[in-house]
């Protein structure tokens, strides 16, 4: 893995994200692209970000490389699993925005993206980390 070559591009704040509980031993990386280009690139998720093959050397990519951010382990659930999560509502499904991906508040997204919502589902954004406490 090539992964301390990456550093000089990781976003603020610079530091390795926990991804999941699923193969902590592992990284993955998103990296925004200063524009489409004409070599290898990852597959693209929202706009110029994408996902970053770091196995391979950053001498084929970083003409071209804007930012990164690192994570540890990924979530992962077993098949139909998370379509019959989604289908009891366990989860909020919410549009991103893509100063998300690299917000410099990392710690305050999963409040600030709630904020923004509309009707009842804002008012999650204030209930405690523990509902055990509420």
């Amino acid at each position: 893995m090539h992964l301390p070559a990456y550093a000089r591009f990781a976003s603020e704040p610079a530091c390795l994200f926990s991804g999941g509980p699923v193969e902590t031993t592992a990284a993955l990386a998103l990296g925004r692209w200063k524009e489409p280009l004409d070599i290898p690139t990852p597959k693209f998720v929202a706009g110029r970000i994408g996902l970053l093959d770091l196995s391979k050397p950053i001498e084929e990519i970083e003409s071209g490389l804007g930012e990164v951010r690192v994570f540890a382990g990924y979530c992962g659930w077993s098949g139909g699993q998370l379509e019959s999560e989604l289908e009891e509502e366990s989860w909020f499904v919410l549009k991103p925005t893509r100063q998300d991906i690299f917000s410099d508040a990392p710690a305050t997204l999963w409040r600030d993206v709630l904020r923004r919502q509309q009707g009842k589902l804002a008012m999650f954004a204030f209930a405690p980390r523990d509902p055990g406490v509420n």
